[in-house]
């Protein structure tokens, strides 16, 4: 413990009073540290303090040592309590160890200095030490019956655990000939009885088998037999939970439209423009609800999500959306624009410090911030110096609101009930509402102009045409609000090529089938979940020309009447389309706007240059390994 002190930095007072040693006063408050590791190896307490050995301690030289120049458990009335109780454990463990092995090196053993790590407080082997010491191996009987009830010429220690191989077993040619193959017909009457009793371990054996074996055999076998009574299960292409290339795969193999199961529940995914158009607008009257899941973190997993316009079906779905929608007009907006402004310009000097360093950032992470800040003003009144983006989001409404809840409530209960229908919202359902809102609007946004600045660095010609119409508007209005920006019409079609090729949102456009519906040879039964294939029908060269081609010459005034309006669905379509698209869009392009004003975005060595790698996750698609690129200012 001299030479490797376990506790190192603990060892310390603070001074009640002004304390004078020597030369030197030491003020009241001051803390003092021991520097226990160097009082350990100090050549003036310590000959050749490096050099190992053990009768420094002896009866005969221990006088020798300064009592307070060996510090492992303190010194004095505040010294380690434990003292004792350590040295007694430490010693008969030793002891004992000792008494019936001889540890001796090994090939990873650490001969000399031992390599330590230096934590907070203590001293500790950085790697595992690691003894050479006879193995003991014990040999199981090949019979394994004789286990569950006694073990005939064998002796095993009290707490022995005894471990089947089940894999093993089921595999082992010993007991299965050619155990690789699928045979049914080895469990039939006429040869079940050729199998030992103990090589089949599904449910265990004996009497502490699986008590519930009965149940679970009846629960499967009654399902299987009802599924196969009325399908027959056909090949398809090996399921990738999370990824894209799945979905494609399948719709370039079979038409537009397919059937699976999510668990229990029928799904039809959705790739066919038409079918699109009748199911969100045409026929929007069944399928007016959404189909959802119910996911382990995130809005749906709140209890009080159901009254999320997200979640809220049939009439009251229609009565919360005519009372939301107001709050996303463009008078509203007119009004939120300098609290959006402000969040801008704090992102603006952000960008301003990254282009003065001349540094490569990863610009999505810093949208991602901005949007948290511009949700967290206009809905909960919250600036995000307050908060981190992670904080906030893990947030429960009340922990949102904390402190402005007599501000919130009384403001929103009264523009929520003073409409001309007079449908007022819940409390819950105002609560469910302000969380989806936040939720959408922070990371939807902020993927969105990811994208875009991708985009942008990868097509300088198409940035440059931008600023130009940015510069162009800013120079005949001299400022940018809500009308300004929805006349930038350029940045709009690149913002819409851009969602094209990079949907933020794949999964989550979805309805509910409320009665069975004919759709040309097929039908939709009742209850099935209808997903729209997002990504599949932006890359459709069905509808799109040169599908991988960016060409935001696509949505121009000229152009955009080619495209069918059910084969871009960035926002969704129809009646249950996003209700914040308006919002999401000025916000988006003000900031775009107020950015390539001021700054052109180029290429740094992180920058992916061609296609973005992205990442997939269970609603949502966004950049992988972020969006880096360098700032300069125009």
């Amino acid at each position: 413990m001299r030479l490797y002190p376990p506790v190192i930095t603990f060892v310390s007072r603070e001074c009640l009073q002004d304390y004078k040693y020597k030369d030197i006063t030491i003020p009241k408050g001051t803390s003092i540290q021991m520097a226990v590791h160097y009082l350990h190896h100090n050549p003036d307490y310590w000959p050749e303090p490096e050099v190992f050995d053990a009768e420094r301690f002896s009866a005969d030289q221990k006088h020798l040592i300064h009592p307070n120049s060996w510090q492992p458990f303190g010194c004095g009335p505040r010294n380690c309590i434990g003292l004792r109780f350590a040295l007694f454990e430490a010693k008969l463990c030793l002891a004992k160890l000792l008494l019936n092995y001889r540890l001796i090196p090994g090939p990873k053993t650490e001969m000399g200095k031992l390599t330590t790590e230096c934590k907070v407080l203590t001293s500790t082997p950085k790697h595992v030490i690691r003894a050479n010491t006879p193995t003991i191996i014990a040999i199981m009987a090949t019979l394994l019956a004789p286990l569950f009830w006694s073990l005939p010429n064998h002796s095993f220690i009290d707490g022995t655990l005894v471990q089947m191989a089940v894999h093993y077993l089921h595999h082992d040619p010993d007991y299965w000939p050619e155990p690789e193959v699928f045979d049914p017909e080895r469990f039939s009457a006429d040869r079940k009885h050729e199998i030992h009793p103990n090589s089949w371990q599904a449910f265990g054996c004996g009497p502490r088998n699986c008590i519930g074996m009965r149940f679970a055999l009846f629960e499967a076998k009654l399902c299987l037999a009802k599924l196969l009574l009325n399908y027959r299960l056909i090949p398809g292409p090996k399921t990738e939970i999370g990824k894209l290339t799945t979905e494609c795969k399948v719709l370039t193999s079979t038409p537009k439209h397919v059937g699976y199961y999510m668990g229990a529940k029928p799904t039809v995914l959705v790739a066919d423009a038409d079918l699109a158009k009748k199911i969100q607008i045409k026929e929007f009257h069944n399928f007016t609800d959404r189909s959802h899941s119910t996911f382990k973190n995130g809005i749906n997993a709140e209890p009080d999500s159901k009254g999320a316009i997200i979640r809220l079906i049939g009439k009251r779905w229609k009565e919360v959306r005519s009372v939301l929608t107001p709050t996303f007009s463009a008078s509203k907006l007119k009004t939120m624009t300098p609290i959006i402004d402000d969040a801008i310009n704090n992102f603006i000097d952000i960008i301003e410090r990254k282009c003065k360093t001349g540094e490569e950032f990863d610009i999505y992470d810093l949208f991602q911030n901005l949007t948290t800040d511009v949700i967290g003003r206009t809905a909960f009144g919250i600036q995000n110096s307050k908060i981190s983006r992670e904080e906030m989001s893990s947030m429960s409404y009340e922990t949102m609101t904390a402190g402005n809840e007599n501000e919130i409530q009384p403001k929103g209960h009264k523009s929520i009930k003073n409409n001309k229908n007079d449908i007022s919202l819940t409390d819950s359902e105002i609560k469910a509402n302000s969380v989806v809102f936040y939720e959408a609007g922070y990371e939807t946004t902020s993927t969105a102009l990811g994208f875009m600045a991708h985009i942008l660095v990868n097509y300088p010609d198409i940035q440059e045409r931008v600023r130009e119409e940015v510069q162009q508007l800013y120079e005949n209005e001299g400022k940018l609000d809500i009308n300004c920006v929805n006349k930038l019409e350029f940045m709009e079609c690149v913002f819409n090529e851009t969602m094209r090729l990079y949907p933020p949102v794949i999964t989550f456009v979805a309805r509910e089938c409320l009665q069975d519906y004919k759709y040309k040879d097929i039908t939709i039964p009742k209850g099935t979940s209808i997903q729209m294939a997002v990504h599949y029908l932006h890359h459709d060269p069905d509808y799109w020309s040169e599908p991988e081609v960016f060409d935001p010459e696509r949505f121009s005034a000229d152009r955009k009447h080619q495209i069918h309006p059910n084969s871009w669905q960035a926002f969704g379509s129809g009646p249950r389309n996003c209700i914040g698209m308006r919002f999401a869009l000025f916000e988006a392009k003000l900031a775009l706007a107020k950015l390539l004003l001021n700054y052109r975005l180029t290429a740094g060595p992180k920058t992916e240059m061609g296609v973005l790698a992205t990442n997939c996750k269970v609603a949502t698609l966004t950049p992988k390994n972020g969006v880096f690129v360098k700032a300069v200012k125009i």
